[in-house]
């Protein structure tokens, strides 16, 4: 090999070292510039951070709505045992206890159980397409952009405690009447979910990075595995209704 082809090896080499970036930056840049960041995790994964903050910020923002939660379950099993024509004194004195602590644990851990089970439905979908990416990598591009979910509610969270009201819908099922919630409609409209969408864009550009495909081909892969999910839930809710 000549010295002109080394010399040509090493500067396409040195092209294709990424920049370090810190975590602050590696969040800064999801906001205001995503590819950046999810180009370095796509070389350079980081799962651990993503995880951690996922569950300990939704941990955290569970606190200041745990009196609304226990209103909020105390109300829904009210009403659900009522409409089966059950007496709440039937039932086991700490009934709404457990109710209440299961809401709690499901608001912490479900958004962690989504992220990993969203990374691995597209990592596995993008494989059987023909990307050549690891899992580490989709599971830390992925868990970056579910930060934007957390960050939403954070928002919904400030809205929670104003109005003091323990649901709070930052999608277009904000615009229905209250009348509409368990219709197939509202079940639709929650899934617009304004930081949601926004998630599922970064999860599409982080998805092209790690298994280094087209972005119009991890779209087809992010968007249409939500659809799906979407499909299912809104049928689940009309067969619920009808039933």
């Amino acid at each position: 090999m000549s010295e002109f082809e080394n010399n040509t090896d090493v500067l396409m080499q040195e092209e294709k070292q990424i920049i370090e970036l810190s975590w602050w930056e590696r969040v800064k840049y999801l906001v205001i510039e995503p590819d950046k960041t999810m180009e370095y995790l796509s070389e350079k994964p980081k799962v651990l951070f993503p995880i951690l903050v996922i569950i300990f910020g939704f941990a955290l923002l569970i606190l200041p709505k745990l009196d609304m939660l226990r209103t909020f379950t105390q109300d829904a099993m009210m009403a659900q045992y009522a409409a089966q024509g059950i007496d709440m004194d039937q039932l086991p004195a700490n009934i709404i206890e457990i109710g209440y602590w299961t809401g709690i644990v499901t608001a912490v851990l479900i958004p962690f159980i989504t992220m990993f089970m969203k990374s691995t439905i597209v990592h596995i979908i993008s494989r059987i397409s023909g990307g050549k990416g690891k899992f580490k990598a989709v599971l830390s591009v992925v868990g970056y952009g579910y930060l934007i979910n957390l960050f939403g509610e954070g928002i919904r969270t400030i809205i929670s405690v104003i109005t003091n009201s323990y649901i709070v819908y930052t999608s277009p099922a904000a615009f229905l009447p209250d009348a509409a919630q368990g219709t197939a409609l509202h079940t639709l409209f929650s899934t617009l979910d304004v930081f949601s969408i926004w998630y599922l864009v970064l999860a599409t550009i982080g998805l092209a990075y790690a298994h280094q495909m087209s972005r119009k081909k991890a779209g087809f892969i992010v968007f249409g595995s939500w659809l799906v999910m979407v499909i299912f839930s809104v049928g689940m809710t009309f067969m619920k209704i009808k039933g």
